[in-house]
């Protein structure tokens, strides 16, 4: 009966210390302007309202709706 007592409280601490908390850092999937992409604007939700691509002579000017789809392009 001890045995099994024991055995299931070392079960427990093993499993509890196992699921201690990862100290990794968290990956940033923020959006930043870049050399040749410019963030102008980006909704509350974190998605791209305006951005320019190209530099400083922009080949390409995006506007996006809140949902993430192109506004205009």
């Amino acid at each position: 009966m001890h045995k099994k007592l024991h055995f299931c409280l070392f079960l427990a601490v093993l499993i509890l210390s196992s699921c201690q908390k990862d100290d990794t850092p968290q990956t940033d999937y923020s959006i930043k302007s870049e050399k040749y992409f410019e963030l102008i604007s980006q909704h509350e939700n974190g998605w791209i309202k305006e951005a320019r691509y190209g530099g400083d002579e922009p080949t390409k000017e995006y506007e996006y709706y809140e949902n993430g789809y192109i506004k205009s392009a």
